[in-house]
């Protein structure tokens, strides 16, 4: 018997006597599924049912060694090598019939796989690249192998057969014309699936390069408005100032000059202007009411006439001031006040946030009124006697002023005094909508006002007055009441500050070291650029150091702001401080030693407290 190479019309034509029975069988398949399972089961399994028949169909035919209707109809044999026929062993037609009918699911499960980790954000970017190419040919991989099949006149139609290397021999003798025809096709195919694969590689390659070239472009434009407005912004502390004045201003400058080398090409001039650091193109920031330029910087009033003294007249621009009172906040809270009365009386923009909304509410009421009182002649106003002088060894000598700041004629807010209601601002108070409030919501909240234009410190010049300050107080900040599942207070604390660098802020927090770790304490007194600590001393101790002084505790410096310079431009005369919450006003003075008194055989004897341990610390 004579045997002969079975032409592509054959192939195609056996193919598609094959799929009609395929069809065939899975409608009488589905019929029976439906009426002996019910809707539900066939409405599940009807996307598998043409696989199952296509199963079906091949393991009655060619898995037991017999002819399918179409090849049976064409007079065709499946033979494993068309030059020596041979039969196809069983193992190559079991396989073949396993890719046949569940190849497609198969494919689709790893094309899905394939999306989902091109999808994915820590994903390689050779692996994107790859997988951009890839996906597309899997996915029209049937119809890539077919057009390949008609264009080059193939042996093996489809996939699964040449995987097995399963081709056909013909009973009848061939005419072995080429059909044109089937070559145009194939062509066409083969390129109408190729265009949108090609395509996609040149926009990609297109879009790199514009990404990688406006890249190079922002990031020269950005160097050139720090360079021109001196507004450098250290990526290691957070810190605005100029390289030459910040603890790591040595890695700063270096990271600047290597950034700067790689746009030489750009922007040589610019490196030139940055590495020179030239003051004299530094833009004045522009004027904020209730604020005043020193040392070409912004500086703000906390409200306390004490504590801006102590500070050089008020606190920076964009600083954040830590006001650290333990086991109470009676003596924080007049503070906290002030600080808010300040921002209402200069028509700043509040942020107002506490653990409680009892706390809120107290602070929000209890705003301090102007005082009214005018800078008087003397504290007592007690006319001298004429009679009374003083000897004339002691008259040059100046008069010893305890009192930090302001005396009390002079103090701006009255505490014994509220504000009057109809005074209005554009007040933003964190509500909580829940019995736990977070730190997340928190944050997203005041984000959503840090990130409004009027706050921004890119608008420089003077003549900008649609500009304001944003005055943020968050209360008992490290309260166990707020829930710290989405995000900690060391990241709040951070998140905060890196967004204070970029407005124009001033920020009060309001902490308790005492339910704080020593690594917490460490975190916020580096995040702060001031803090205050409260020590409160009971009567009851100050009677047993023997201090003749009045007062309610101790002030401690913990922290003076340096953010325009390396080290605190003002440091006070003295750092023994005490303070006392007078009727009107919160004072801040000087802690005088106690006079040296004899000692008698008695208090030699009297057994010491531990609170005269303290006196040695002053």
């Amino acid at each position: 018997m004579n045997f002969y190479l079975a032409e592509l019309s054959e192939i195609i034509s056996s193919q598609r006597r094959d799929d009609e029975q395929i069809q065939l069988i899975s409608e009488h398949l589905s019929s029976l599924t439906k009426f002996s399972l019910g809707d539900r089961a066939w409405i599940q399994c009807s996307r598998y049912l043409p696989n199952i028949s296509k199963f079906l169909y091949y393991s009655f035919t060619n898995l037991l060694g017999l002819q399918t209707i179409g090849e049976e109809y064409l007079g065709l044999i499946q033979v494993s090598n068309q030059t020596s026929p041979k039969a196809v062993p069983f193992i190559n037609r079991a396989v073949f019939i396993l890719l046949e009918s569940f190849g497609d699911i198969f494919m689709r499960k790893i094309v899905q796989r394939l999306h989902q980790v091109q999808l994915k954000k820590d994903a390689n970017e050779k692996v994107t690249k790859v997988l951009m190419i890839l996906l597309p040919l899997l996915e029209n991989s049937t119809r890539l192998h077919q057009a390949i099949f008609f264009a080059l006149h193939s042996k093996y139609y489809t996939i699964p057969k040449r995987l097995t290397s399963i081709s056909y021999l013909s009973l009848r003798p061939q005419a072995n014309m080429v059909a044109r025809l089937f070559t145009f096709i194939g062509f066409s195919v083969l390129a109408q699936c190729l265009q949108p694969i090609i395509l996609k590689i040149v926009n990609e390659v297109k879009n790199q390069s514009r990404h990688q070239f406006s890249q190079k472009i922002q990031t020269a434009k950005i160097y050139a408005e720090k360079a021109l407005k001196g507004e450098h912004l250290c990526s290691v502390c957070l810190t605005r100032k100029l390289p030459v004045c910040i603890p790591c201003g040595i890695y700063f400058a270096g990271t600047v000059y290597w950034n700067m080398r790689k746009l030489r090409a750009h922007s040589q001039v610019l490196a030139n202007v940055l590495i020179t650091f030239k003051m004299n193109r530094i833009e004045k920031p522009a004027r904020i009411p209730g604020t005043k330029l020193k040392n070409r910087c912004l500086v703000a009033f906390l409200g306390t006439e004490a504590l801006d003294a102590l500070i050089t007249d008020g606190a920076p621009n964009t600083s954040i001031t830590v006001i650290d009172e333990c086991t109470t906040t009676k003596f924080s809270s007049p503070i906290f006040r002030c600080f808010l009365a300040e921002g209402v009386t200069e028509k700043h923009s509040i942020f107002l946030a506490c653990p409680t909304s009892s706390q809120t509410s107290h602070l929000l009421n209890n705003l301090p009124a102007k005082s009214t009182e005018n800078a008087s002649k003397s504290s007592s106003n007690i006319q001298s006697d004429d009679n009374f002088r003083i000897a004339w060894r002691y008259s040059g000598v100046k008069e010893v002023e305890s009192s930090v700041g302001n005396t009390q004629s002079r103090q701006k807010f009255d505490l014994s005094k509220k504000m009057v209601e109809n005074q209005s601002t554009e007040m933003t108070v964190f509500t909580f909508e829940s019995d736990c409030s977070s730190y997340s919501q928190l944050w997203n909240q005041l984000r959503i006002q840090m990130e409004k234009p009027e706050f921004s410190v890119e608008k420089t010049g003077e003549g900008n007055t649609d500009q304001n300050l944003l005055r943020v107080l968050i209360c008992d900040v490290n309260s166990p009441l707020w829930d710290t599942t989405e995000m900690d207070l060391p990241k709040f604390l951070v998140y905060l500050k890196s967004f204070c660098r970029h407005i124009n802020c001033l920020v009060m927090l309001g902490v308790d070291t005492g339910l704080m770790s020593d690594r917490l304490k460490t975190n916020v007194v580096r995040v702060a650029d001031t803090v205050f600590q409260l020590e409160y001393v009971s009567e009851e101790d100050q009677k047993a150091m023997s201090l003749f002084q009045k007062f309610d505790g101790r002030l401690k410096i913990l922290k003076l702001p340096s953010i325009y310079s390396a080290c605190p431009t003002n440091r006070p005369e003295c750092l023994d401080l005490v303070f006392c919450l007078k009727l009107r006003f919160f004072e801040v003075k000087i802690f005088h030693l106690p006079p040296a008194i004899q000692e008698n055989e008695s208090s030699k004897n009297s057994p010491m407290s531990s609170c005269q341990r303290i006196q040695n610390e002053f």
